[in-house]
């Protein structure tokens, strides 16, 4: 029997696989980190599995028995764990809607009472597997993760890779696991054509094609629903007169995060803060943008994330920070050659939360270097791509973009592409150094880029696993089906 601790959020159908895996492969449901949405299934589906709910923990509200003598933290764990406490404090600028209700003390004071919950968790249940819907990339989450890590025991996870819906089966964050590595250099060792499904033959041309062509799904402009839109606003106007209030983990100026509720009213005013904001924000950054960008120049583009997203926290470490990446590209580079910087649209996207993650200063920051330029949004990101030396990124698309379209890619993070042809995984300052003296001036060879898609193509399945508004309207006995496949096929291969 193996006892499993489960965080998996909102699709209904996870209680018939998390069943049938209690039924079929002798996983033991010990507890379950899940939302309001999925708890009265549990209960009755699986009525010994302790049931964590979400977002009273993301506030930190905890059983009081975590105040045990024999639950303490000291330097030597605090050390311990400090890749994960500048993670963690990072992932917070998502509790902070108005960018100064948080500060320091109060966010480590979360952390530390978060951290000290797991670890006397995992202490008191002895689990063998924990089990994640997605990469781990919020606080308490996060450091869920960390203290498994810590502790020897098995991570498993979904990976998305936004083509088709389809999902990879990962083990711990920030590592690719070797069964895929395997298999990629099992199949670039076969040199021969490669036959692709219909669906990533498609993505590799369209990577290869247009920019318009290649637009990712979550990027292209939705088609507004007239009616649904009407229902939320009256629904919002509703609970604004109504003084409702809601569960939240976002602070307000002087509020105690734990059992606090934030009034309807107020979030609507941060809502409207934010767009505000973002509004001065790309003000300031069509201020300082180059008007005549040189594409007959050596340089290196470099497309920023959106941020507060996974993509950089926790998939950059360190680089979570883009400037970080910014000023040690700045001061490896060339002499003669430009960074060309980018910043993402959706950082100033009204129905997003850019605004939590930028600051008005950082673009003057990136700007003291003198061989760096912003370049303007309407830029196409092919064109820059093409008619760049290299292209940087912590994880974006981007990457498989340009590899796809013969430019060699420096990550400074953990892409789930990161074992591809053609990138360069960049630590530090010599992995720069290096990639200009030796690895760019080689070609980069298309066969084995297209093994890499033919690698993905063979492990990965279609499945909705997070219910995000993307994947909505899968048939529910396929979704199952496909979702155990996954675990079944490479659960085992996972080390």
């Amino acid at each position: 029997m193996k006892k499993v601790f489960y965080f998996l959020n909102t699709v209904p159908e996870w209680v018939d696989v998390v069943k049938r895996l209690e039924e079929n492969n002798q996983w033991k449901s010990l507890l379950w980190v899940t939302t309001e949405t999925l708890q009265p299934a549990i209960k009755l589906n699986l009525p010994n599995t302790i049931i964590v709910d979400l977002q009273s923990h993301k506030r930190g509200e905890f059983n009081k028995k975590i105040y045990i003598k024999n639950t303490v933290l000291d330097k030597n764990i605090i050390e311990e764990y400090y890749n994960c406490e500048k993670i963690v404090l990072a992932m917070m600028n998502r509790m902070d809607p108005n960018r100064h209700n948080f500060n320091y003390h109060q966010r480590i004071q979360l952390y530390y009472r978060t951290l000290m919950y797991w670890i006397y968790t995992f202490e008191e249940y002895q689990p063998d597997l924990v089990f994640f819907d997605e990469t781990p990339h919020v606080p308490f989450e996060y450091i869920m993760h960390e203290v498994a890590l810590k502790k020897n025991i098995k991570i498993v996870r979904f990976n998305p890779i936004h083509i088709n819906h389809r999902l990879l089966f990962f083990g711990e964050v920030n590592k690719t696991p070797s069964y895929i590595q395997d298999r990629y250099k099992s199949i670039k060792n076969e040199n021969k054509e490669y036959l692709l499904s219909k669906d990533i033959e498609e993505y590799y041309l369209k990577l290869q094609g247009t920019y318009k062509e290649a637009t990712p799904y979550y990027m292209k402009k939705q088609p507004i629903d007239l009616k649904k839109a009407l229902s939320k606003a009256l629904l919002i106007i509703s609970r604004v007169l109504q003084n409702r209030s809601d569960s939240s983990y976002q602070r307000t100026k002087d509020s105690y995060i734990q059992n606090f509720k934030m009034m309807k009213f107020i979030k609507v005013y941060n809502r409207f803060q934010g767009r505000v904001y973002k509004k001065r924000l790309l003000r300031e950054y069509n201020s300082l943008v180059s008007k005549n960008i040189d594409l007959s120049k050596k340089y290196i583009y470099l497309p920023l994330h959106f941020q507060p997203e996974r993509t950089t926290s926790p998939d950059g470490d360190i680089y979570e920070n883009q400037w970080l990446m910014i000023q040690l590209l700045a001061q490896t580079i060339p002499n003669g050659w430009r960074l060309y910087v980018k910043e993402h649209i959706s950082q100033f996207k009204k129905d997003f939360s850019g605004e939590m993650g930028r600051n008005i200063e950082f673009y003057k920051e990136v700007l003291l270097f003198d061989n760096v330029e912003l370049v303007p949004l309407e830029l196409n990101s092919f064109d820059l791509i093409d008619n760049a030396q290299a292209v940087s990124t912590i994880s974006g698309t981007v990457g498989l973009e340009a590899i796809s379209r013969d430019k060699r890619v420096l990550v400074f993070g953990y892409p789930w592409y990161e074992i591809c042809e053609g990138v360069t995984k960049v630590i530090n300052k010599e992995d720069i150094i290096l990639f200009f003296e030796k690895t760019l001036k080689n070609k980069i060879n298309q066969k084995n880029v297209k093994a890499f898609f033919k690698t993905i193509d063979d492990i990965s399945l279609s499945a909705n696993h997070s219910g995000n508004i993307w994947t909505k309207g899968f048939d529910s006995e396929k979704n199952i089906k496909n979702l155990l496949e996954i675990i079944n096929l490479y659960e085992y291969k996972i080390g």
